[in-house]
């Protein structure tokens, strides 16, 4: 697969590169997120991002995971997230998305308006069928993300995530490729 460089209106969505290494590393230290568990503090340091960044491509090229950064087309400064991971093929045709926003950049459909043009991605160009996506079931905002871009919800997830000291469940959602066909 080629490398992704998607537009929007407001972002730019792509892979981190090695000169991105010091606005990842500020992104993860300011953005934690009560809906996912903490990151450890090993994870928070430069070489740890480093060989991440590098690991990021490699996962692309054997079409297992996409981890695309979005970026504010002013500024240059990651917003947010969207990851596609386990993907899978064979019988399947399906991964799992993630996402994350900057607390400054809620609220303002960026979120919505940059996985739209992942998923766009996904369905197009890897040709998988199924997007699956779990939120915390106190997340609204993620349960109107995911909404807004076409998921449906198929159930919950009971007691899926140690989150601050607890089982916490999830909310189970799906968005199907309504223009699929099955690979020759």
């Amino acid at each position: 697969m080629r490398l992704p460089r998607l537009t929007t209106n407001r972002c730019l969505l792509r892979l981190a590169e090695p000169q991105d290494l010091l606005e990842v590393l500020r992104y993860w230290r300011e953005n934690g997120s009560r809906y996912s568990p903490a990151l450890p503090g090993a994870l928070l340091t430069e070489a740890y991002w480093e060989e991440r960044i590098l690991l990021a491509l490699r996962e692309l090229q054997d079409e297992s995971t996409c981890k695309l950064y979005v970026f504010e087309r002013e500024q240059q400064r990651i917003a947010g997230t969207i990851t596609f991971t386990d993907i899978k093929r064979g019988f399947q045709h399906q991964c799992a998305l993630g996402y994350g926003l900057s607390g400054e950049h809620e609220g303002r459909g960026l979120m919505t308006e940059a996985a739209s043009r992942a998923i766009e991605l996904v369905f197009d160009e890897l040709k998988l069928h199924r997007i699956e996506a779990s939120y915390h079931e106190s997340n609204l905002r993620s349960a109107r993300v995911l909404e807004r871009l076409g998921f449906q919800r198929e159930g919950v997830l009971r007691d899926a995530m140690w989150i601050d000291g607890a089982w916490q469940s999830q909310i189970l959602t799906a968005r199907l490729n309504p223009s699929w066909t099955p690979p020759k």
